[in-house]
């Protein structure tokens, strides 16, 4: 049995690693020329970071990043609205706890436990048909075709894979854009190994950032406005300009960062789809479930995902049964992240000063413990 995996992020990375574990044989196929650390940083989780536990490369993936200590989320004048102590609560809880990583140090730890030779880049998937003798065939813009038994599609919110088999169906754009950073810096004393998120008075402006090495910061900022703006000359400056209210770090942060290293990405989700595969395709990660950003856990999920398909086609007799035990296995999960992190954007964007301040009273009085139990929906293995 061999599989295509169409996509090479975390998602596909891990679940090539999660397939070899399985004794599965596949090749991935990625778009895109070179593999680039695109989307500057990103967080691992508790729930990702278990999945790497069971896979035995957790010692690998912990050295190229950072963990988080705290979780604040704090006005834009540093006063606390909310706090989680992350290490001594999550860490005891789950046995690993939530590391911080340049995606680019992430992503080569997970190639390194890939046989470069599967990995085949430059391969813009344009078709995909299910033929008589139980393969699919997929086609490529190059001209290249192949066959497999199976196909899972991990490329992505805008997913060829998903395309070919469901037809197009409709993003939903969050109403705001945001604009994430990476860049050297090393952050006061107090604050080096803690995450924190800053939410504004004006609707929708939110300052975030982590670091992900002693001496580098991963932040993003958002912004209500129009999608596929375009961004001109003066993105620095407006940045900072926008920014300026929440104080002299966030500044620093901004000022520190070349330009080039400053992404801008439209906050969009898929609306939830109720069905994952068609015979031998199956979607996953965004391409299945798009999550907007707000709760970190896009890329969790999607490692969640590449560790539960890889042991469904291992444990069932055929490929469509493993599929569907796959889909029965995530599905609920992957639709709370979905619809949660949906809603805390709505919550995070109030503009209106006194709903901003019964809010933030609110989750100052609420107990970290109701938190812990909130997130254990998320943060628990099912399977």
């Amino acid at each position: 049995m061999k599989a295509i995996i169409v996509g090479a992020g975390i998602g596909g990375l891990t679940t090539a690693i999660a397939l070899q574990q399985a004794g599965i044989d596949f090749e991935i196929y990625e778009a895109a020329p070179e593999l680039k650390p695109v989307g500057a940083g990103i967080v691992m989780a508790s729930n990702a970071m278990q999945v790497f536990q069971r896979l035995g490369i957790e010692r690998k993936i912990i050295n190229a990043g950072l963990e988080i200590v705290n979780a604040y989320g704090v006005d834009q004048n540093f006063k606390l609205i909310s706090g989680l102590r992350v290490k001594e609560k999550i860490t005891s809880r789950y046995g690993i706890g939530s590391y911080a990583f340049h995606r680019g140090q992430l992503q080569q730890v997970l190639l390194g436990e890939i046989d470069e030779r599967k990995i085949h880049l430059n391969k813009k998937l344009t078709a995909l048909t299910h033929q008589s003798n139980q393969k699919v065939t997929l086609s490529f813009e190059d001209g290249f075709v192949t066959e497999a038994y199976l196909v899972i599609g991990a490329d992505g919110i805008k997913s060829a894979v998903r395309r070919n088999i469901f037809g197009d169906l409709p993003l939903r754009y969050s109403g705001q854009t945001c604009w994430r950073g990476m860049t050297k810096f090393t952050l006061p004393s107090g604050k080096q190994f803690n995450s924190y998120e800053m939410w504004g008075k004006q609707k929708g402006l939110r300052f975030g950032f982590v670091p992900t090495a002693p001496d580098e910061v991963y932040y993003f900022t958002t912004f209500f406005t129009n999608a596929n703006g375009k961004d001109n000359g003066q993105l620095k400056e407006g940045l900072l300009e926008n920014y300026s209210c929440f104080g002299q770090l966030a500044k620093q942060i901004i000022e520190a960062t070349p330009r080039e290293n400053i992404i801008r990405s439209d906050i969009f989700d898929l609306k939830p789809i109720t069905k994952w595969w068609n015979g031998r395709v199956a979607l996953l990660g965004d391409a299945a479930h798009a999550t907007t950003p707000n709760l970190g856990q896009g890329g969790c999920q999607a490692v969640e995902d590449a560790y539960v398909i890889a042991k469904c086609l291992k444990e069932k007799s055929s490929i469509e049964k493993a599929f569907e035990q796959y889909q029965n296995i995530r599905y609920e999960k992957a639709l709370h992240v979905v619809n949660m992190s949906w809603s805390f954007g709505k919550m995070t964007n109030i503009g209106n000063p006194i709903l901003q301040s019964l809010r933030n009273g609110f989750m100052r009085i609420m107990p970290e413990s109701m938190a812990i139990k909130q997130l254990d929906k998320i943060l628990k293995l099912n399977y």
